[in-house]
């Protein structure tokens, strides 16, 4: 039987993603639970699982390409070989200890402290391509996370200084 793999609904303002990566590729077999795709927002992250054990048969849409809530982005194959092939390669495939003499992964946040550990992706995006710290932004989201409108206004106050400063 083929399983369809949808785009879910992740708010009620939000309609389209982009799909930032997929974890698995086509001929993979998967387990139920496992995240086969991570879809990116302005505001949010989401993961996206299989939610049946199978072979993981065609990917529909490609790494970068804009997708919106329930189009269709893969099919699971939960028939026969399929299905009973991914109970052992789920096994091969758990989660691995870093050697000690390699170097562990840097963090994925754009910067450091604790009310930015979870900067939304567009934000992400924002202070890498200025070259900015997170952590140098005031920041007016919940919790104090810095938002899209904090960046922006810390680049107009920034451009203003300069603008202003003597040569």
């Amino acid at each position: 039987m083929q399983i369809d793999v949808q785009v879910p609904a992740m708010g009620e303002s939000i309609t389209e993603a982009t799909v930032a990566a997929w974890h698995k590729q086509a001929g993979d077999a998967v387990q139920e639970g496992d995240i086969l795709v991570e879809l990116e927002t302005d505001k949010v992250m989401v993961e996206v699982p299989a939610t049946k054990a199978g072979i993981l048969r065609d990917i529909l849409k490609p790494s970068g390409e804009v997708v919106h809530v329930g189009d269709l982005l893969a099919r699971i194959d939960t028939d026969g070989a399929g299905a009973r092939a991914a109970a052992p390669a789920a096994q091969a495939s758990a989660p691995r200890a870093t050697p000690p003499d390699q170097p562990q992964a840097a963090p994925t946040t754009a910067a450091a402290g604790p009310r930015n550990e979870a900067l939304p992706p567009a934000v992400q995006r924002m202070v890498a391509e200025h070259g900015l710290d997170a952590a140098q932004i005031e920041g007016t989201g919940r919790r104090g996370q810095v938002t899209k409108e904090d960046v922006v206004r810390h680049l107009e106050r920034a451009a203003t200084t300069t603008a202003i400063a003597p040569a």
